[in-house]
C-alpha cells in the first residue's frame, strides 16, 4: 500500500469534518479515559482469528488506536472525513509501506464489497446521523467471517437512567432514536440507544461475539480520589459484567459477519 492520502470525495459532498480540532488538546486529563478505549480495544483484538490480511480503522482520526494494529495486520487502512488528521496519524505510523490513508464519508465508503477482513469503528457513531446506513455500509465492506470492533456512545448509561428517575433529563432515553447532546449551535454529537444499534447488526448478519461495557468510571470525583492505576483496575474487572447493564458511557461490540451474508 502507499503512504498518500487518497481523496474519495472528488465532487465535494457534505461530510462531517472536523479539520482544525485539536484532538490532542481534547484528551488532556482523559488519560483514564484513553486507556479504557485500549483496554477494551484490545482485549476484542485478541478475540479476532486470522488470516491477518487487510483491517480498516474507520473513522481513524489522528491515528489513536494505529499502535494496537498495525503490527499485527498485513495492509491496514485509515479511513476518516478530515484530511488533516489522517495527516497528522501518517507521521506517527510504525509501518507506513503497509498502510493507506483515505478521505471519504461513512456513509459511502470507496471500497468494495467483502474488502477487508476486520474492521475498528471507534468514536465515530458521535456523528454518525443514520446509523442503519452506516451499519449497512461497514457490513458490506467486510469480508464474510469478517469482523468488527464497533463503540457507540451508549444514552442508555448509568448516570442517564438515574438522571431520568430524578427528572432531570429534558430528552427521552429510552426512545429507539439517538440523541443529540451538541451544546453549540447545529453541531451533531449523538448518543445512541445499544439495543437499536444491536438490532441493526442483526439485520445485517453481524453476529455480537462480546460486548463490553467501557469508561465506567468515568467521574470527576473518581478521577480525584483515586489513582489512574485503580481506575484502570477496576476497569478491566468491570467491563464484560457491566456490559449487560449498560452500565458505562461506551458500549463494544465484536461482531463477526456470517459466512452466507
Amino acid at each position: 500500500m502507499t503512504e498518500s492520502t487518497k481523496d474519495n470525495n472528488p465532487k465535494n459532498e457534505p461530510v462531517v469534518s472536523y479539520d482544525g480540532y485539536d484532538y490532542s488538546d481534547f484528551w488532556k486529563g482523559r488519560d483514564y479515559e484513553d486507556q479504557a478505549d485500549k483496554i477494551a480495544v484490545s482485549r476484542l483484538f485478541s478475540l479476532v482469528k486470522g488470516p491477518h490480511h487487510k483491517f480498516i480503522d474507520v473513522g481513524a482520526g489522528k491515528g489513536r488506536m494505529a499502535p494496537l494494529y498495525e503490527n499485527t495486520w498485513d495492509r491496514f487502512v485509515l479511513f476518516d472525513s478530515s484530511r488533516q488528521q489522517l495527516e497528522i496519524a501518517k507521521k506517527d505510523i510504525s509501518h507506513p509501506s503497509q498502510a493507506e490513508f483515505v478521505v471519504g464519508t461513512l456513509e459511502k465508503m470507496p471500497f468494495p464489497d467483502a474488502s477487508f477482513n476486520a474492521a475498528l469503528c471507534l468514536r465515530a457513531f458521535h456523528y454518525v446521523i443514520d446509523a442503519a446506513v452506516v451499519v449497512k455500509e461497514i457490513g458490506r465492506i467486510l469480508k464474510p467471517e469478517g469482523y468488527l470492533i464497533l463503540e457507540i456512545p451508549n444514552k442508555l448509561h448509568f448516570k442517564n437512567r438515574l438522571g431520568a428517575l430524578l427528572g432531570k433529563n429534558s430528552q427521552n432515553i429510552f426512545s429507539a432514536d439517538p440523541i443529540n447532546i451538541a451544546t453549540k449551535g447545529n453541531n451533531v454529537f449523538l448518543n445512541h440507544n445499544p439495543k437499536t444499534i444491536l438490532k441493526l447488526l442483526e439485520a445485517n448478519n453481524l453476529r455480537v461475539i462480546e460486548m463490553l461495557s467501557v469508561s465506567n468510571f468515568r467521574s470527576g470525583f473518581l478521577k480525584k480520589a483515586l489513582p489512574i492505576s485503580a481506575l484502570l483496575k477496576l476497569e478491566k474487572l468491570t467491563q464484560k459484567v457491566l456490559a449487560p447493564l449498560w452500565f458505562g458511557p461506551s458500549s463494544y461490540f465484536l461482531v463477526r459477519k456470517s459466512k452466507l451474508s
